[in-house]
C-alpha cells in the first residue's frame, strides 16, 4: 500500500504526550512509539487501523491515574486503478474543419473510467461539453479549438480512493478554417 498519513496532536494545560500506538486491522500492535508530533505512519495494507495516543499530566507523568487516551480509526483503502491510455479513433488523421461543419470525435480507452469531454475556442469559453466516448460538435467560427477528454476511475477496485493515478487526460487542437 504505502499510504502515508501524518498525525498531529495539540494538548491543553501542559499535558505531555505518552506513546502513540497503532493497532492493525487484526487488533495486533502494528507500531508503538514515543515520538512527538507529527507522527508519520506508512500503512502497509488496507483495512481499519486504530491510532491511539496517551496524554499524561506533567505533574504525574509516571502515574496512569493521571493519564487519558485518545483514539481514532484510520481507514486505509486501495487507490483506484489508472484508466487505460486515451486516443482519438475518429477522425484519424485529424484534419482542418471548416466553419459550420460538424465533426464527430470518437475516443478509445479510458477504461475503467467515466469519459467527459470539452471543446473550447482558444479565445473564449466552452463551446460544448459532454460525457461518453463520442463527441459531436458544429464549429460556428474559424479559429483554433481545444479538445480535451478526461477519463476518471472512482469505482475499481470497489470502494477505492481517487488519486491522480486514477485520472487520464488527452488534449489536442482542432483548427477551423472559413
Amino acid at each position: 500500500m504505502g499510504s502515508e498519513v501524518v498525525f498531529r496532536y495539540q494538548t491543553a494545560g501542559g499535558s505531555s504526550a505518552g506513546p502513540w500506538t497503532v493497532l492493525s486491522p487484526d487488533g495486533g500492535v502494528f507500531i508503538s512509539s514515543f515520538r512527538g508530533t507529527p507522527f508519520v505512519v506508512v500503512f502497509p495494507e488496507t483495512g481499519t487501523f486504530k491510532v491511539q495516543i496517551t496524554f499524561c499530566s506533567p505533574s504525574f507523568p509516571w502515574c496512569q491515574q493521571h493519564c487519558s487516551a485518545s483514539e481514532v480509526d484510520q481507514v486505509v483503502k486501495e487507490p483506484c486503478v489508472a484508466p487505460s491510455p486515451l486516443s482519438l479513433a475518429i477522425p484519424s488523421p485529424l484534419t482542418t474543419a471548416t466553419t459550420g461543419s460538424t465533426v464527430t470525435y470518437v475516443f478509445d480507452g479510458g477504461t475503467p473510467g467515466v469519459l467527459s469531454w470539452s471543446i473550447r475556442h482558444t479565445d473564449g469559453g466552452a463551446l460544448t461539453t459532454g460525457t461518453g466516448a463520442t463527441a459531436q460538435v458544429q464549429f460556428p467560427d474559424a479559429g483554433s479549438y481545444d479538445v480535451r477528454v478526461t477519463a476518471i476511475n472512482e469505482l475499481v477496485p470497489a470502494d477505492c480512493v481517487l488519486t491522480d493515478a486514477g485520472i487520464r487526460t488527452l488534449g489536442f487542437a482542432q483548427d477551423v478554417a472559413d
